[in-house]
């Protein structure tokens, strides 16, 4: 157990690492200037910083634009677990960015534009050594895992390209 903990603070760190360097590809327009897709950004830059004990095949990416303000906050609310609540002195709870379903297929890949807002997400499942119930583990490709995260919120900075968004 002791040896799993050390592995997830291990792993955890370095997706925290992995997500800075490769969403600033995103926000400089690197990834747009190469007209890259989802499994490309994984493979070619998001697998690269990983360390070499974590494999590829366990690194899940959600990347969305925050929708445009102007339509109110209830659009960057529907990227967040939002809960009306009256005791809060807001009236409202925003706990984290909603999870998005764990497999690459059903996930999404918008990096937007200059200027764009994006908010990143990159899960690693963890291969559960032991016993699976001690962490709480779930299943992904068959294996018992615990998913660790790493978000990223950003604006874009200035680039041209001829990306055409989302």
């Amino acid at each position: 157990m002791i040896g799993q903990v050390c592995l997830y603070f291990y792993y955890s760190t370095t997706l925290y690492y992995v997500t800075d360097r490769a969403t600033r590809q995103i926000l400089t327009g690197g990834v747009a200037n190469q007209n890259l897709t989802a499994a490309q950004f994984r493979t070619n830059v998001v697998c690269p910083l990983l360390a070499g004990m974590m494999s590829c095949n366990n690194i899940i990416t959600n990347i969305q634009v925050v929708p445009d303000t102007s339509g109110g906050a209830a659009y960057w609310y529907s990227l967040t677990n939002y809960v009306s609540n009256p005791s809060s002195p807001l009236g409202y709870t925003v706990s984290a960015l909603n999870a998005p379903p764990m497999n690459n297929a059903n996930t999404s890949f918008c990096i937007g534009s200059s200027g764009s807002i994006v908010a990143t997400q990159i899960y690693y499942a963890m291969p559960v050594l032991g016993i699976p119930e001690m962490l709480g583990g779930a299943t992904f490709n068959g294996q018992s895992v615990v998913f660790i995260s790493a978000t990223a919120v950003f604006k874009n900075e200035p680039f041209s390209t001829n990306y055409g968004g989302c």
